[in-house]
C-alpha cells in the first residue's frame, strides 16, 4: 500500500510536490492521468521525479527504504521544476532554501515523523 504526503512551499502557494512511497511504479504511475504515459520500464527505478502538464503538481514517486542521498536527489528535480515552471532564477540561496525545505520535509514523512 502507498504512503502520500503533499508538501506546499510558503512562498510558491501555487506549487504541490505530491509525495509517494511505492514499490510499483508503474501501477502508481497510473493512477494518474497527467503522467499515466510514463509507465513502462520503470520495475529498476528506486525514485523518480515527473511534472504534471498542469505545472503546479511535481510528482515524486519513491521506494520506501530510499536513502536520503536519492531524497536530495529527486527533491533538486523538483524544485528545478518549480523554479523553471514559475520563472524564478535559479539563483544560489533561494535554491539552497528551497532545496534543504523540501528534503526535509520528504525525509521526516518517509522515516515516519510528518
Amino acid at each position: 500500500m502507498a504512503r502520500i504526503t503533499t508538501v506546499e512551499f510558503p512562498v510558491f502557494s501555487d506549487i504541490i510536490v505530491h509525495v509517494e512511497l511505492t514499490n510499483d511504479f508503474d501501477k502508481t504511475l497510473s493512477k494518474y492521468p497527467c503522467i499515466e504515459h510514463m509507465t513502462g520500464n520503470n520495475e529498476d527505478c528506486e525514485a523518480m521525479t515527473v511534472y504534471g502538464h498542469s505545472g503546479c503538481v511535481i510528482f515524486m514517486f519513491l521506494k520506501p527504504n530510499v536513502s536520503v542521498g536519492t531524497i536530495a536527489h529527486e527533491s533538486w528535480h523538483a524544485i528545478r521544476a518549480m523554479f523553471e515552471s514559475i520563472g524564478v532564477e535559479i539563483e544560489n540561496e533561494t535554491v539552497a532554501y528551497h532545496l534543504g525545505y523540501l528534503v526535509n520535509k520528504v525525509f521526516r514523512f518517509v522515516r515516519g515523523k510528518k
